[in-house]
Parts: C-alpha cells; sequence; structure tokens
C-alpha cells in the first residue's frame, strides 16, 4: 500500500495554545454488506460502521486523519476524496477534498493523509466522500468541534455523542448505477428509498426496523446537534410536545430562536435545545422528508413520512410512544450561467501551483472557473432554479436576501455555508462573502446528484498568494499519477 504524507503542511495545524490538542484517527474504507433499513446492500464504509465515526475535538485543535483506501467493490467506486464540510481551511486549500478541484482521487490500496486546520472554529459540521456521487453509498459521518467558552453553554446541561442526530438518504441502489442511468440512459432522476435517522429508518412494505431512540433525563437540557448528511430532498424536523431553541447553524453562533420545527437542507446543520421538561414517557421524533415536493415516489418504496425516531426519557417503558404520531408537514442537464461543469483533468489547485494558471482563460470554458482578487466582498445573486442547495466550501456567507424573497438585509443577516435557490427572478437569493481565504473553492449545489450532473462552478481566490502558503506539489502530482494510470473499473 502506498502512503502519500504531507510532512511539510504538519506546521500549518499546530496552534500555539497551551490546552491545545492533537487528534489523531486512522479510517480503514471497505465494502461492508449492512441493512439499516431492512434490505441489505453493500455499502462503502468508514471502519465498518455507518454512520462514519465522530470525529471530535475542541477549538484551536489539530487533526491529522489517515485514510487507508481497501475499497475493492466492482458495484460502487473504489478510489475517493473526503471533503470536511463546513471548515473554512483558512490558507489549506489542499486538505479541502473535492476530487479534481483541489486534489486527484485516492486510488484503492493508497493511504493519504489529511490534516484539518480548525483555527477559531467551533460548532456541527461532517464529512463526506466528495467523488462523483459516492458518498450515498455510505462514506459520510459528524464532525464536531467544541467550544470550551461557547457563549450558549449556561443554556444546556447535556452536549456529547449521544445528542448528535444525523438525517441521511439510503439508496438500495449503488450510487454509479443510478448516476449513470440517470445522465448517460435518460433515465429519471435517482430518488432514495429510505431516509435514516442515525442508523435506522424504514420504506414501504418494508420489514419493521426497530426505531433509532434517542435518550434524555428529565430536567435536562440538551443541545441536539442535527447534521443533514443527505443527497437530496428536505427534512422537516420536529419532537412532539418539545419546542427547539436554535443556537447555532452551519457553525455559525445564533441568537436563541425558539421554533416548533425546522427545515433542513442537504449539508446544512443546526444546534438546538431541547429541555426535557415532559413527563416520563416516550415522544415521536418526526423528520418528514420531501423529494421535489413529494412525500412519495413512482419509482422506488421512498415513503418520506415514515420518518421516525422516538425521544425516550429515562425509567419511561421501552416501547414506541403510544400516542398518535405527529401529522406530516411539507416545506414548501444542470447548468449555471448556461455552463455545466465537467470535471478538468488536472485538479484546480494543481492547475494553479504548478502551471501558473491565473487567469481566465488558463481554465477550460466547462471548468466555470472564475478569478477573485484577495480581500474583496462579492455579492452572488441566484436567479431562478428553486429547490437547490448551494454550498460554498472554505467560507460562510451573509444571506443578505433568502428564497422568501423580500427586501435586502444588510443589518444582521442570517449567516452560514449552504442555503436555498428560490423561484423569483425579480428578487432573487442573494448572499456575500469576503474574499480573505487563498485557494479553489466550491460552490454546488449539495443535491449531490446535480453536482454530478454539472451544478457548480470554482471560485479561484487570489492566485498571486495561493502559492505562498502551500507547496503540496509533489504530493498531488503523486496523487494523480496513480489515479490516472488506473483502469476505469478501478477508479
Amino acid at each position: 500500500m502506498t502512503t502519500f504524507p504531507k510532512f511539510a503542511l504538519l506546521a500549518l495545524v499546530y496552534t500555539p495554545a497551551a490546552q491545545a490538542a492533537f487528534v489523531l484517527q486512522d479510517w480503514t474504507l471497505k465494502a461492508k454488506t449492512i441493512a439499516p433499513d431492512g434490505q441489505n446492500r453493500t455499502a462503502a464504509l468508514i471502519n465498518g460502521i455507518y454512520p462514519g465515526p465522530l470525529v471530535k475535538a475542541n477549538k484551536g485543535d489539530s487533526i491529522l486523519i489517515n485514510v487507508h483506501n481497501q475499497l475493492r467493490d466492482d458495484t460502487m467506486r473504489k478510489s475517493t476524496s473526503i471533503h470536511w464540510h463546513g471548515l473554512l481551511q483558512a490558507r489549506n486549500a489542499q486538505n479541502d477534498g473535492p476530487s479534481f478541484v483541489t486534489q486527484c482521487p485516492i486510488a484503492s490500496n493508497h493511504t493519504y493523509s489529511y490534516q484539518l486546520v480548525l483555527g477559531d472554529q467551533a460548532g456541527t459540521f461532517w464529512y463526506h466522500s466528495h467523488l462523483s456521487t459516492q458518498y450515498v453509498d455510505g462514506l459520510r459521518g459528524p464532525l464536531v468541534i467544541y467550544d470550551p467558552d461557547d457563549p450558549h453553554k449556561d443554556l444546556y446541561d447535556v452536549d456529547d455523542e449521544s445528542t448528535i442526530i444525523t438525517l441521511s438518504d439510503w439508496y438500495h441502489t449503488p450510487a454509479g448505477v443510478s448516476t449513470d442511468a440517470w445522465l448517460n440512459n435518460r433515465q429519471p432522476e435517482p430518488v432514495l428509498d429510505s431516509g435514516l435517522i442515525n442508523s435506522a429508518g424504514r420504506y414501504k412494505d418494508g420489514p419493521v426496523v426497530a426505531r433509532t431512540v434517542i435518550n434524555v433525563t428529565q430536567g435536562k437540557r440538551n443541545r441536539f446537534r442535527l447534521i443533514r448528511t443527505s443527497a437530496t430532498g428536505f427534512f422537516n424536523f420536529q419532537i412532539a410536545n418539545h419546542t427547539l431553541t436554535v443556537i447555532e447553524a452551519d457553525g455559525i453562533s445564533h441568537q436563541p430562536l425558539i421554533v416548533d420545527s425546522i427545515q433542513i437542507l442537504p449539508g446544512q446543520r443546526y444546534s438546538v435545545i431541547v429541555n426535557a421538561s415532559q413527563a416520563i414517557d416516550n415522544y415521536w421524533i418526526r423528520a418528514t422528508q420531501t423529494v421535489r415536493g413529494s412525500t412519495t415516489s413512482a419509482s422506488t418504496k421512498f415513503d418520506g413520512t415514515e420518518m421516525y425516531a422516538v425521544f425516550h426519557y429515562a425509567n419511561a417503558t421501552s416501547a414506541e410512544p403510544t400516542a398518535q404520531k405527529p401529522p406530516t408537514t411539507l416545506p414548501a442537464g444542470q447548468m449555471i450561467n448556461g455552463s455545466q461543469y465537467i470535471l478538468p483533468t488536472i485538479p484546480t489547485l494543481l492547475n494553479i501551483l504548478a502551471n501558473g494558471a491565473s487567469m481566465q482563460g488558463n481554465f477550460g470554458s466547462n471548468e466555470n472557473t472564475f478569478i477573485l482578487p484577495l480581500n474583496a466582498t462579492v455579492e452572488l445573486a441566484i436567479i431562478g432554479g428553486a429547490g437547490h442547495a448551494f454550498h460554498l466550501h472554505g467560507h460562510a456567507f451573509d444571506v443578505i436576501r433568502s428564497a422568501s424573497g423580500g427586501s435586502l438585509n444588510l443589518i444582521d443577516p442570517s449567516r452560514r455555508d449552504v442555503v436555498a435557490s428560490g423561484s423569483t427572478q425579480t428578487d432573487p437569493v442573494r448572499i456575500r462573502f469576503r474574499t480573505d481565504n487563498p485557494g479553489p473553492w466550491f460552490l454546488h449545489c449539495h443535491l449531490d446528484f446535480h453536482l454530478e450532473g454539472g451544478l457548480a462552478v470554482v471560485f479561484a481566490e487570489d492566485h498571486n498568494v495561493v502559492h505562498n502558503p502551500f507547496n503540496p506539489i509533489h504530493n498531488e502530482e503523486e496523487l494523480c499519477q496513480v489515479y490516472n494510470g488506473l483502469p476505469d473499473s478501478e477508479k
């Protein structure tokens, strides 16, 4: 097995803070048969579990993840890369992970190490494969950065692994097969077979799989970290008889806001405080899922109204809630500016570093790459195309106009890294961000099949400065040489 170390970059991930720790994880990626909704299928897993292992650290820590790729199943992609969704990766673009933007994929039987720069970030994040639509085969999991000085820490009592909730879509057909049928054989866009809360879900007329149980203690205030690790559709999350106090969105601390339910898009994350103040009993957690406005599908056994888990008080019976399930509530060729994004043969970052690419003409017309200057404020209008969830790598942005339209909010806009597109042409969604992080950064629809269809652009930010902090050319070129030498069946 070949290993690609990044020793020259270690200085980037250490922090002078005396209390900072060094977090090390070793991952082995292998195929394994699992049945989270009762239907057996071969999945691509990290250390044999789904969701993948929790990556946790404290603010200011350093993280090193060694990825040992042993994917060998012929029904799925064998190469991979990992993106750390929501981490800004300040001057560390080479560890961001999107294939052919910042690196070539990691070939099977090879090891690659990611060094994560946390800086001052804290909050709720996740990681996933960023090669084609591979992550829906299982390569995804939670990432949490705790803040010992969290400004909201007096509002909750419990914030640990037991209060992390992932909401994901699950497919019985391998992603590569369904993606190819859609893009190349004019089949309908892939639709999930079931939705999962953590590691369990059900599909129409399928087995009665034991529901996920979320345990709480009466009188305790719990900080639940809701992570939407899916590739399509919208979730509407609610806990019967309990309100949710939102204190964080996409890794950004927010003023507390009390709501009854939350609509969550692919890639989005929220922290909500739930006070276990009701009678000792079991209560329904509902996460209704819609895909293109519907909770059903003619092509699969998907039933978006069957997304339930059990909110279990200590000393209550172990049975499902006896109360009626909460009623279901429904939330209201892929191109940008007429151009479909097509993966380049040389990753954008390597093109900048090795070839000196610095002008629009140095990138292919279908790379959709825009050169941006340093320390500029960029305002982006997303016109039309309702039902998409756009995610920006390397930055958080201000949502100065949301999908609901209306006047611009220049006083206290929501700040996050995933935003829904709207249908209006006259008052489109508008976001603003600062170009303060040199590197090539992906902006794409996080409905992952839409990304594979080409709904993406790259912002190459300050090409002159990007040379200075980075020196990964040798390792990146070697990674590409290995990948490019593989037959298609091994990629």
